[in-house]
């Protein structure tokens, strides 16, 4: 024999695990979203930096990028041309990243650097682009946190003479 109380306790009680699941589904949600778009962030980042480094070792290996004293040599444009088409498409035409196709989103710079008794040239390169997230350019849509920028450097001893 049951108690009498016990149904009427139960009865009470029908309606709140809804309820609670109801006060719950959006923070998980929003939580299982965040990972994701934190997960695509990073992968933009690393494809970012590895094609960079891409670049920036074409560059450091083309003959007459630079001269003796590291100015830009006679290949300079040809080369970097070449170097940020490398960084910015996968294939032609088809961009690595979203929004990775300006021209002015990677560039190559040459600098003198001490290396022991001597200098060496050093190929530096940027590139930059926004990050391109399933709900647009915010890592969270409905918070004015801005857009959030992609950025890799990279550094190549020039050995291409």
């Amino acid at each position: 024999m049951s108690k009498p109380g016990k149904h009427i306790l139960l009865e009470k009680q029908a309606g709140t695990a809804m309820v609670e699941f109801a006060f719950i589904l959006p923070l998980v949600i929003l939580l299982v979203f965040g990972f994701i778009e934190f997960g695509r962030m990073l992968y933009q980042q690393n494809v970012l930096t590895k094609a960079l480094a891409t670049g920036s070792r074409f560059v450091s290996r083309s003959p007459e990028a630079l001269t003796v004293n590291c100015a830009p040599g006679p290949a300079w444009a040809g080369v970097t041309d070449r170097a940020s088409e490398l960084v910015m498409f996968a294939a032609p035409g088809e961009p690595r990243l979203p929004g990775l196709n300006d021209p002015g989103a990677v560039t190559f710079t040459s600098a003198a650097q001490a290396l022991g008794g001597g200098t060496a040239c050093v190929i530096q390169g940027v590139a930059r682009t926004q990050f391109a997230g399933l709900f647009g350019a915010r890592l969270v849509p409905f918070m004015d946190a801005g857009a959030i920028v992609l950025s890799a450097s990279d550094e190549e001893r020039y050995i291409g003479q």
